[in-house]
C-alpha cells in the first residue's frame, strides 16, 4: 500500500477535527474514556504537519515566500485558535501550532545564513523559548528542521521524528499531566503511516494546495461558535 501526500493530509485533517471535537465535548484534561480515545486518535495530525513542513522547507524554491505564507496563516489562526478554545489572544500560550511551524522555516533560513556556531545556538535557544508556550511547543519548531536535514533517508527522518515525539511526551508527562502525557504516544502513529508514503503529492488542484490552510482557521471558528453555545465564554483546553 502506497500513500501520497494528499491522502496523508486528508487523514490528518480528519484526525485534527476529531481531536478538537473531543476538547469541545469533554473540556480540559478529562479522564472520560471517550475523550482519551478521541485525543489519542487526534495525535495523528501533528507529526504529519511537521513532516510536510520539512518537505516544504527542502523543496521550496523560495523559502522566504514560504515563510511569509505560513506566517500569514499563523496570524489568522492565532485569533481563530483563541476563539475556538477560549484562550487569551493577547498571550503566546493561546496560539496555534501554525506559529512554531512558521518559525521553523524562518529559523532554518537564519541558521543557513549564520556561520557562527555560537550565534546559531543562541538563535535556537531564543526561538525555542518563544515557541515553548505555543501548541506543541518547541517540538513543532525543531522537528521539521531536523527532519528536513535528513531528506533522502526516510528511515533517518522517521527516527528523528520518533526522537522529537518522545521528547514531547516527556515534557507533557513531567510538566502537564501523566495520563495525557501517555495519550501523546499516539503521535507515533504517523511514524508507521509514513513508511508507506510514496513521495508523490497526488493530484494538484487549488483545493489540495490551499485546502488545509483555509480549513484550519475555518473549522476553529466553528468550534469557537459551538463552545460559546454549549459552555459559554470559558476555556476548554489546558
Amino acid at each position: 500500500m502506497r500513500l501520497n501526500a494528499n491522502t496523508l493530509k486528508l487523514v490528518a485533517i480528519i484526525a485534527m477535527t476529531v481531536d478538537h471535537i473531543a476538547w469541545l465535548t469533554w473540556p480540559g484534561l478529562n479522564p472520560d474514556p471517550g475523550a482519551i480515545t478521541l485525543h489519542f486518535l487526534g495525535r495523528f495530525t501533528a507529526p504529519i504537519m511537521w513532516f510536510f513542513i520539512a518537505e516544504g522547507i527542502y523543496h521550496s524554491r523560495d523559502r522566504w515566500r514560504y515563510f511569509g505564507r505560513l506566517a500569514a496563516f499563523a496570524l489568522i489562526s492565532h485569533f481563530a485558535f483563541g476563539f475556538a478554545f477560549g484562550t487569551d489572544p493577547a498571550a503566546i500560550n493561546g496560539t496555534s501550532v501554525m506559529f512554531p511551524l512558521a518559525m521553523s522555516v524562518l529559523l532554518y533560513q537564519l541558521l543557513d545564513l549564520v556561520q557562527s556556531k555560537l550565534v546559531q545556538t543562541l538563535l535556537v535557544v531564543a526561538f525555542c523559548l518563544i515557541c515553548f508556550p505555543a501548541d506543541f511547543s518547541f517540538v513543532a519548531l525543531m522537528a521539521p528542521i531536523y527532519i528536513s536535514r535528513r531528506q533522502g533517508d526516510r528511515d533517518a527522518q522517521l527516527r528523528t521524528m520518533t526522537a522529537w515525539i518522545l521528547i514531547y511526551v516527556a515534557v507533557y508527562v513531567f510538566l502537564v499531566d501523566l495520563r495525557y502525557g501517555l495519550v501523546q504516544l499516539g503521535l507515533l502513529m504517523p511514524v508507521f503511516a509514513l513508511q508507506w508514503y510514496s513521495g508523490e503529492r497526488g493530484r494538484q488542484t487549488w483545493l489540495t494546495k490551499w485546502g488545509f490552510y483555509l480549513y484550519y482557521p475555518a473549522h476553529l471558528l466553528i468550534i469557537g461558535a459551538l463552545r460559546l453555545m454549549i459552555w459559554g465564554d470559558i476555556p476548554i483546553v489546558v
